[in-house]
């Protein structure tokens, strides 16, 4: 039976409305589950309360606010005299650390104390604008903060991870894990679970809303390969030990960091490490953690002025016990220091010269090597030397 011209052309229509409806339903289901994995499924904990807001601090747009909700109440009853503190901050901007447009995370206090920084994939004829900025995803790929970029960077110059070109390269086939304690703005994690799936990246944060916002404004995403756990950093680390203790119940770690900080409640807000990693009994811990080739990296800030005499001494004894305690359990030990951050690195690979860094840091990609302050990281091996 033949065709008529009539025929062919409506079947050729409905094919076409067939083709476009299925197009049209792909875009649907795309984007449902987009906002499903993305937003709708970043559930805020009753305890907290976010604000959305659209308001701009400098050239930066505030996208969204998160506080304890008992923290919204006073500054409801404070708004006369403005006293907006003690929250977190998201938003997009001009980047702090380079070229193009950034997310940053930050804790709002009498004055803003970054705690991250991620760059946003923006297209070049895009204009800046709240809702545009929304929609660019994250670089997940990529470093921005200069402290960070150090601290990614000490498993390859000390070796536990293998020197290459490409460092982060798995040639081996073997699966390296690492532990962050602490998440900020999920940029440390995000970059080793982006680089190849042979790393297996465990997060343990105790405060639910920086889950909350990591998963909303930074491209966190759950995997086999990586999860974050919100439970005390501490208590994990004690309870992992006694499994460690039978070998077919867990696994100990290649790289440790210990980027966990005072919170928004603390007498000291962003000071860094908390104490309990100052203690003998949770360093104890982290060392039974810590596989026989590791290296863990300790971030060690502060807000207090160090041209005051009697803090900067304070200080300085804080980091010598330290870097004592950290050198009874790991052995070999040395410190980087960046811009305002003191990096703590300690590993079992064996002793760490100025020589060997510096040689090991010269191999590291271009990127990990630039750094806003045009200053490059300083190593030594006592705090003799950094104080001179």
């Amino acid at each position: 039976m033949k065709l008529s011209g009539s025929s062919w052309k409506f079947a050729l229509i409905f094919l076409s409305g067939i083709i476009i409806a299925a197009q049209l339903l792909f875009i649907v289901h795309w984007r449902w589950h987009f906002w499903q994995s993305q937003h709708w499924s970043a559930k805020l904990p009753p305890q907290w309360v976010a604000i959305e807001k659209g308001g701009r601090e400098g050239e930066r747009i505030v996208q969204e606010k998160v506080c304890p909700r008992e923290q919204r109440v006073a500054e409801e009853k404070q708004r006369q005299k403005k006293q907006h503190t003690g929250c977190y901050l998201v938003s997009d901007g001009p980047s702090l650390f380079g070229s193009g447009f950034s997310r940053s995370l930050a804790l709002e206090l009498h004055h803003n104390i970054l705690l991250s920084e991620s760059d946003l994939d923006f297209p070049l004829h895009y204009t800046f604008t709240l809702k545009n900025a929304r929609q660019w995803s994250v670089l997940t790929n990529k470093i921005t903060v200069d402290y960070q970029k150090v601290l990614v960077a000490q498993p390859f110059i000390t070796e536990t991870f293998a020197h290459s070109l490409t460092p982060w390269k798995v040639l081996d086939g073997k699966v390296r894990r690492i532990l962050c304690l602490g998440l900020r703005g999920s940029a440390v994690n995000n970059f080793f679970a982006t680089l190849s799936t042979k790393y297996e990246v465990t997060v343990v944060e105790p405060n639910p809303a920086l889950h909350y916002i990591a998963k909303k404004w930074f491209a966190f995403e759950e995997s086999e390969h990586h999860r974050i756990l919100v439970e005390n950093p501490a208590f994990y680390l004690t309870a992992r030990s006694r499994l460690i203790e039978h070998p077919k119940m867990a696994s100990q770690f290649h790289f440790i960091v210990v980027d966990i900080c005072h919170g928004i409640n603390s007498e000291s807000p962003g000071k860094c490490p908390q104490d309990e990693f100052t203690e003998e009994k949770t360093v104890k811990e982290l060392s039974t953690n810590l596989a026989e080739n590791g290296t863990i990296v300790v971030n060690i800030f502060t807000l207090d002025s160090k041209a005051d005499i009697p803090t900067q001494h304070q200080i300085a004894n804080r980091e010598h016990r330290m870097l004592q305690l950290y050198q009874k359990y790991f052995n070999h030990c040395f410190f980087v220091n960046i811009s305002s951050n003191l990096l703590l690195t300690c590993s079992r690979k064996g002793p760490m010269t100025r020589l060997r860094y510096h040689l090991a840091y010269r191999r590291l990609p271009k990127d990990l090597q630039t750094f806003t302050a045009e200053e490059q990281p300083k190593f030594f091996l006592d705090l003799e030397a950094l104080r001179k």
